[in-house]
């Protein structure tokens, strides 16, 4: 990467990096990486993927803050909120849907900086989401470590990446737009008395890329089970799971 090209993905990034090294490495994908060393000529970096797995929980921790600051309230009360934490967990999901974050990138025009092998060049892969969707996380985990996990610092780049109340107006019209199945349930269930659990069955994978499993029983009913990347979502898949057995009955 250039000089020319880290002083215009600061400019468009709105922040200057004290390392640029984590600027180009947030842009080196792993394709890049490998196909240099098979060339015989190693990468000056190494590629974005630990970067992206840090990011990705950065973002989470400075959308929730942005949703909660959006619509929530710390008084004497301590944090008061409009929207109950399903709600919330809804939202998040739509703000950090693959397609928002490639979308993102995409009307920035910085994916065009992304060092990609010849291979991922013949395929297009850069019309593809997951690329774009990488390249935003390990931008904001590059923001992070230069930063110092400065917070302040990574909501504004955030912000910086995307139109956040533009994102946040779109992902709570979405939100609303559903029905959210485990409210649905609730409401349900409770409407005719009858007793339900959600009980964790199974959390399986590496920290990064964990998968929960969680069974809703429901008495009367058999039990149905939901999967998700986190324990949330899980028992809303499983909600959403009763609520399409219970439609077929």
């Amino acid at each position: 990467m250039t000089e020319q090209q880290k002083t215009e993905l600061e400019t468009i990034l709105g922040y200057h990096f004290k390392n640029p090294m984590l600027l180009e490495q947030a842009f080196t994908r792993s394709s890049y990486v490998n196909e240099q060393a098979q060339g015989g000529h190693p990468a000056r970096t190494q590629s974005n993927e630990v970067l992206e797995f840090l990011g990705d929980s950065v973002l989470s921790a400075a959308l929730a803050y942005l949703l909660v600051n959006r619509y929530g309230e710390v008084n004497d009360r301590g944090l008061t909120t409009k929207l109950a934490e399903e709600d919330f967990t809804i939202i998040k999901s739509n703000m950090s849907d693959k397609r928002a974050l490639a979308a993102a990138i995409r009307r920035l025009g910085v994916n065009r900086y992304l060092k990609i092998s010849r291979g991922d060049r013949n395929q297009n892969v850069l019309e593809q989401d997951s690329p774009n969707e990488d390249l935003f996380e390990s931008i904001i985990a590059a923001v992070a470590l230069d930063c110092g996990m400065d917070f302040p610092v990574i909501v504004e780049t955030v912000k910086r990446l995307d139109d956040i109340d533009r994102l946040l107006t779109v992902s709570g019209d979405r939100a609303h737009a559903q029905k959210n199945p485990k409210s649905a349930v609730k409401e349900w269930c409770e409407g005719k008395h009858i007793p339900y659990t959600y009980e964790l069955i199974a959390a399986e994978g590496p920290d990064h890329a964990r998968t929960f499993t969680v069974r809703l029983t429901v008495s009367g009913y058999p039990s149905v089970t939901g999967s998700g990347s986190s324990k949330p979502k899980a028992e809303m898949s499983a909600a959403a799971a009763f609520l399409a057995m219970k439609e077929q009955k």
